[in-house]
């Protein structure tokens, strides 16, 4: 599956055209040393005031996925439009199919995150650090599920894993950027205790908390249903209904869709 969640079209273009249209209405721009007057622009060299209030507007990362390994997880590749840096999120396995796709479109991985500590999330992340020498990131209560789920890999069908380098951790609130692209984090416990979702203007990566008409599983290790069924219903279903939700396994969903479609959240 591939998706792709476009940024805003640039408006240079419309700001062109009423910069033309005063100019053939009302004639030459008067100039005051280096700054120009337009109704609507503030007094600044040239006449880029809206331009530079529309850099200060939340800027969408464009949006790729791959499933990956036995388990299929999806691995989010999430880049800025206009820098190309970029950031890989869940990479559970298969590195190398993961890193074609990051240099076929010739991003540039700033960090690698996951959105808890599972080895299906977590499978190909040292060899994405070696690749591209940059920090793995997950919340600061998962480090320990990361070591124990390493040494449970192979009970699951997935092979060894080797260990990734933890170079940073999160809390609830924390920013994320890369480019000029800004996320938040959201701690989501439940599935794990230190489950994360990563919240965009108009789309969050849930991890295994919430899928489409389901729920993560709460019977591994450090997992919790009222934890989880609270971070559901005061978090992520307080977010606009219209939020798209992009999920660690199976099809993406929305926000309002499982507000009214999802039967297990209200089983408790």
């Amino acid at each position: 599956m591939r998706t792709e969640v476009n940024d805003k079209r640039s408006n240079e273009a419309a700001i062109d055209r009423e910069l033309c249209m005063y100019i053939m209405r009302r004639g030459p721009i008067r100039l005051s040393g280096r700054s120009a007057y337009l109704p609507g622009f503030d007094r600044i060299s040239g006449w880029h005031a809206r331009r530079r209030k529309r850099l200060g507007k939340k800027v969408l990362p464009r949006i790729s996925s791959s499933v990956v390994g036995p388990l299929q997880t999806n691995c989010y590749i999430l880049s800025c439009p206009y820098t190309a840096e970029a950031i890989i999120v869940d990479p559970g396995a298969d590195a190398e199919v993961i890193a074609a796709l990051v240099d076929q479109a010739n991003l540039k991985p700033v960090m690698i995150v996951a959105t808890h500590g599972h080895s299906d999330h977590i499978g190909g992340v040292a060899a994405l650090q070696r690749r591209y020498g940059i920090d793995f990131a997950l919340h600061e209560s998962d480090i320990d599920i990361v070591k124990r789920s390493i040494k449970e890999a192979p009970l699951w069908g997935l092979g060894t894993i080797e260990e990734p380098d933890i170079t940073k951790t999160f809390k609830d609130g924390d920013e994320i950027s890369f480019g000029r692209v800004t996320g938040k984090i959201l701690h989501t416990p439940g599935h794990t205790i230190g489950g994360i979702s990563i919240l965009f203007e108009k789309f969050v990566i849930v991890g295994d908390t919430l899928f489409r008409r389901s729920v993560g599983r709460t019977d591994l290790y450090s997992g919790n249903m009222d934890d989880l069924t609270k971070s559901i219903k005061d978090i992520l279903f307080k977010l606009p209904d219209e939020t798209e939700v992009f999920c660690g396994h199976g099809q993406p969903t929305t926000i309002g869709e499982e507000k009214r479609d999802n039967p297990f959240v209200y089983l408790y």
